[in-house]
């Protein structure tokens, strides 16, 4: 298929500045681009950071712009927590979330919080409410969120003694046979099948036995009974919105006692077929169904050697039944008691490689943080925004095709977020339904996998289209070098560096309306862009990507695409290239110049395309041309050299035109954008500088 030609001229010619000479001066006249030159920069709607960063607009942004970036994929656990998740709570689940779990009966509660009533009843109000809630977000998501995945949530390897008091009209009736739980053991070694011996789990839950067949066929069971289609639906079960189950705990605790070595030996193994199980019986309720389940995190149990293989339920991820997994505490740990901290370098570095390990496996990612706040704690403060960017910059180190963030708020001292759905914004309940302004920033897609870098050390950074994510990974300030300029979505100018505290994550947005190149790779926007290069550099990469570029020199335009191609473009000059979208580019140096070529610019007379291709901005007393000496090649030794004297700029102003039009905006439509004009006259050369990056016009007068 034949590249479509992008042509320069009177129409569409991006320095269309007609220059005439009258009577010595030269006149630009406006310029004319009939391209479409939208520049996709931050969006500055009502859905715009700096709006909804407001706390008078933090309902409406919540509201009004729930999933429309699609930039970030969010996900969202216990959505149906206890029933108590309000219509506009749904509605916006709905709408901003890629996956949300629903959990139909009450978590295990703290061990210093009381049941609530057992009365059959009021917890069959409490499901059937959840089971709604479900169905309302599944049928809003059909038209507002098709791709959003509605999970039936389910604990894997515990009941909750509360649990067992309640006559439930589903599987836990309250007489499970002893043979589906753990028990202590007698003397001789036999577990004792009975109440009293039941292996507590967190004091408030009794662990079940995977490896038995009681267990396993109930649990298989269950989610076949909800997942039935409707019209075979009986009582609560058969729920045809659900798109799968989601397997909560598939790491045990290994410090219970009475959990024989052998059973936490063989632990994945056992889990893994008990998943099997389940998701070979839920697929007779219907095409499609997905089976999740929280346990990637490596048993802190288990001490890690570096073989991947060590790591409890690493088996389970290769499990084919299986079709996602979750990280419980992806870089955050808030533990049910102790301090709330940042994971280890070393811990998060394991756990992100492991991410997406299994994301290029096509399997699911929820990278999950739970954050408990003080009472009373505002979600819109500064502290709650630094930790919730943190939190998001880890994660998208991560991000794939199929990985989803979350950041589960709540309250605690040492109770579990889970048991307590207090009020932590104006009386309202955002416990799992919390939004943030970051969600909305669009950074595009990713160009490649995260980085490491070398210096500082410890430090991670992922380049996106329109943004540059950074996260320090280690517990004290790093200060980043960085290339180019960027701002902060607060809106704060960032070039040169950047220090990041502690465990601090940033997304820095790409200032688009300057495209620039730094060693090789280019930051491009739809439409025409200026760009310079500091080595010879092949364009190989514009070509291949369905670019355009055009040189300027000796009065005349140098147009080169893939069915014209010219070898390399060069430092000293800048460049127009044609993007048909904003894409990152990267091209080859060529470290050698072609053959007669000087190895810089040449001053020629009239208009000469220039530029800066410095990481820093350089004044007139730095830049160097080649400018004619006035020999001849008759009397010249050693061609092309002897025919030209290096100058800086500053050296020649005599010889130019007395103002420089330097490019501040490539992809402007008008002169007055496009452009800026240095004024040389009565100026001392040396105090003028061109920015870093930036192609400017010089005119050699005759």
């Amino acid at each position: 298929m034949k590249t479509k030609r992008v042509y320069l001229n009177t129409a569409i010619f991006v320095f269309a500045l007609a220059v005439i000479a009258i009577g010595g001066n030269i006149a630009i006249n406006k310029l004319g681009i009939s391209a479409d030159t939208n520049v996709p920069k931050y969006d500055q709607t009502d859905c715009s950071f700096n709006f909804c960063n407001k706390s008078e607009n933090y309902d409406t942004c919540r509201q009004g712009c729930a999933g429309k970036n699609a930039s970030i994929q969010t996900g969202i656990l216990f959505a149906g927590n206890r029933g108590v998740v309000s219509n506009t709570d749904l509605n916006f689940i709905a709408k901003q979330h890629k996956l949300a779990v629903f959990q139909l009966l009450r978590p295990p509660l703290a061990s210093n919080v009381q049941p609530p009533s057992t009365n059959f009843s009021e917890q069959n109000q409490v499901v059937q409410k959840t089971l709604d809630d479900a169905r309302t977000v599944k049928e809003i998501s059909k038209s507002a969120n098709p791709d959003l995945k509605v999970l039936h949530y389910r604990l894997s390897t515990r009941l909750s003694k509360w649990d067992l008091d309640v006559t439930d009209n589903e599987d836990w009736d309250g007489q499970i046979p002893e043979s589906c739980f753990l028990h202590t053991t007698d003397a001789s070694g036999v577990p004792v099948l009975d109440l009293s011996h039941r292996i507590l789990h967190g004091g408030n839950s009794y662990m079940a036995d995977p490896s038995s067949d009681c267990w396993k066929q109930r649990y298989m069971t269950y989610f076949f009974n909800q997942l039935l289609p409707s019209a075979n639906k009986t009582t609560l079960a058969g729920n045809d919105f659900f798109d799968g189950v989601f397997m909560d705990e598939a790491i045990p605790r290994q410090g219970n006692p009475g959990i024989s070595q052998n059973l936490k030996d063989n632990w994945d193994s056992i889990l893994s077929q008990v998943f099997s199980a389940v998701k070979n019986k839920i697929k007779e309720t219907g095409p499609n169904k997905v089976a999740m389940y929280n346990g990637i995190k490596c048993n802190p149990d288990i001490k890690w050697t570096g073989e991947k293989e060590n790591c409890n339920a690493w088996k389970i991820l290769n499990n084919p039944d299986l079709d996602g997994v979750m990280y419980e505490w992806f870089s955050y740990r808030s533990p049910e008691e102790g301090t709330p901290s940042f994971e280890p370098y070393d811990v998060f570095k394991r756990q992100l490689d492991l991410a997406i390990e299994v994301d290029a496996k096509g399997k699911m990612v929820l990278a999950s943080n739970i954050v408990k706040l003080p009472a009373g704690t505002d979600i819109r403060s500064d502290s709650v925004r630094v930790l919730q960017r943190a939190l998001l910059a880890s994660y998208l180190l991560a991000q794939g095709d199929h990985t989803y963030y979350e950041i589960a708020l709540g309250t605690g001292g040492t109770q579990s977020v889970f048991n307590l759905p207090s009020p932590i914004v104006n009386n309202a309940t955002y416990n799992f339904v919390g939004y943030f302004p970051d969600w909305n920033i669009d950074i595009g897609k990713s160009t490649g996998k995260y980085q490491e870098l070398s210096s500082p050390s410890h430090v991670f950074a992922r380049d996106f289209e329109k943004a540059l994510v950074l996260y320090n990974g280690d517990g004290s300030a790093k200060t980043v070098p960085l290339i180019g300029s960027y701002t902060t979505p607060e809106g704060q100018e960032v070039a040169g560096s950047i220090t990041l505290t502690a465990n601090q994550g940033q997304i820095l947005l790409k200032n688009f309306t300057k495209a620039f190149c730094s060693n090789g790779t280019c930051f491009l926007q739809e439409g025409y862009n200026t760009v310079t290069t500091d080595k010879p550099m092949s364009p190989q990469g514009f070509y291949d990507a369905g670019m355009t570029v055009f040189g300027f020199g000796e009065k005349k335009w140098r147009q080169s695409d893939r069915q014209q191609p010219t070898t390399e473009l060069y430092p000293g000059y800048g460049y127009y290239v044609y993007s048909p979208t904003a894409q990152t580019v990267t091209n080859t140096f060529t470290d050698q110049y072609m053959p007669g070529l000087l190895g810089g610019a040449v001053l020629s007379k009239g208009w000469n395309l220039f530029g800066n291709s410095s990481d820093q901005a350089k004044t007139l007393s730095e830049l160097q041309i080649y400018i004619s000496n006035g020999n001849t090649t008759s009397t010249c030794s050693v061609l092309p050299w002897c025919l030209y004297d290096l100058k800086t700029i500053s050296q020649v102003t005599d010889k130019i035109y007395h103002k420089i039009v330097v490019i501040k905006d490539g992809t402007a439509t008008d002169a007055d954008k496009a452009f800026d004009y240095i004024e040389l006259k009565g100026k001392d050369p040396a105090s003028i500088s061109i920015p870093a990056h930036t192609a400017f016009w010089v005119y050699l007068k005759d």
